[in-house]
């Protein structure tokens, strides 16, 4: 494959992405339908790092592996596609039904989407250095509900003000948080003048593609 062929399957992946993420993120703000939604970030993560990767960008993984020596990157990509991977498979390697799905199913919750949405949505920025409106507030919101995800002396003040005591609140009502200010902010003269914010629709139309 020539420098050219690469860079334009590239794109055409990154496109794809990028509408996987959209449209799980907008599922993910209105609370709805969990699992299409960890199918769609999921989908889009195995894309984008590919991308990051043939291009030489670090990933989230590559980073993650970085901070975890004791972590192999064969348990690492075990324990983000679990869930992904009990939803779509039926029958293993051996072409023998994968039971254990069942117990592995039935374990999911929403707020697994969490990381896997952040961690798409990163390795998206990566290789675009853009990111959606309605990303940079789901972004604060992960960081005002897992503290320690955010690097160490960050200034929280932007990130307290937007969901203050965030962590006490019920699932639900971190969901109506959340969305209420994707649609404080999707319009925001300010951030859509910013240089690292990606302008448009978070879900594209059909035609779009």
């Amino acid at each position: 494959m020539t420098k050219i062929d690469a860079e334009s399957l590239a794109n055409v992946k990154l496109r794809v992405a990028r509408n996987q993420l959209g449209a799980a993120t907008e599922l993910f703000c209105r609370d709805k339908d969990s699992i299409a939604v960890h199918m769609l970030c999921s989908a889009a993560c195995e894309l984008l790092e590919g991308i990051n990767n043939m291009t030489n960008r670090p990933t989230f993984s590559s980073q993650l592996l970085g901070l975890n020596p004791d972590l192999s990157p064969r348990r690492l990509n075990d324990i983000q596609r679990q869930f992904y991977n009990a939803f779509k498979h039926l029958l293993d390697f051996k072409n023998q039904p994968r039971m254990e799905d069942i117990e592995t199913i039935d374990a999911f919750e929403d707020r697994h989407n969490d990381a896997v949405l952040f961690q798409a949505w990163f390795d998206y920025y990566r290789a675009t250095g853009k990111l959606p409106i309605a990303v940079q507030v789901f972004q604060l919101w992960c960081y005002a509900i897992y503290p320690d995800w955010v690097v160490p002396n960050t200034d929280r003040t932007v990130i307290d003000s937007l969901f203050p005591d965030i962590r006490s609140k019920e699932r639900r009502e971190q969901k109506r948080r959340l969305a209420r200010n994707v649609e404080k902010y999707r319009n925001n003269k300010e951030l859509l003048a910013e240089p690292q914010t990606e302008a448009g629709p978070l879900l594209k139309k059909a035609e779009a593609w």
